[in-house]
């Protein structure tokens, strides 16, 4: 769903294709294509200036505490998103097949844990289950497909109670 809507955005269509990256919300290329990837980190990293910092630290058992930065005249949402940190497919058919692909940060579940209206402020998270293999990052985003503001991953080792 977080991929057709940045389509819709980002090309005018609600289409979806792998591998596609989309890099801040704001450019999107084929993820095989290294210099257009590349390319398109650099001219969003130019516009860096309005960045809020971003902190997560483990809090009691399975709960996150996020630390956020001030950042004048911002409004954004602040995002959990849990991924896979690497999973290998062997693949039977297409253009890939007999191939070995090993695929890596693949998102697995995006949740709104609150807002932020730009100042400095903290928002806790509860319930952050974690299997093994999996970790967790927190994004301040302008929207669901807008830019994003911040970022920090979580704390390594939160999936180590799955272990």
């Amino acid at each position: 769903a977080r991929q057709r809507a940045y389509n819709v955005v980002l090309r005018g269509t609600g289409g979806v294709y792998t591998p596609q990256v989309v890099i801040d919300g704001r450019a999107e290329a084929v993820g095989s294509r290294r210099r257009e990837v590349s390319n398109s980190i650099t001219q969003v990293r130019g516009d860096d200036a309005g960045r809020v910092p971003v902190t997560v630290m483990a809090g009691e058992g399975d709960a996150l505490e996020v630390s956020l930065g001030a950042l004048a005249g911002k409004r954004a949402d602040v995002w959990l998103v849990t991924f896979i940190r690497e999973h290998t497919t062997e693949v039977p058919r297409g253009e890939n097949h007999g191939k070995t692909l090993t695929n890596h940060n693949i998102d697995r579940a995006v949740r709104r844990i609150g807002g932020w209206d730009g100042t400095a402020s903290k928002v806790g998270v509860s319930d952050v289950m974690l299997e093994e293999g999996q970790g967790c990052a927190v994004l301040v985003q302008d929207g669901q497909t807008g830019p994003v503001l911040g970022a920090a991953y979580c704390p390594a080792g939160l999936d180590d109670a799955a272990s």
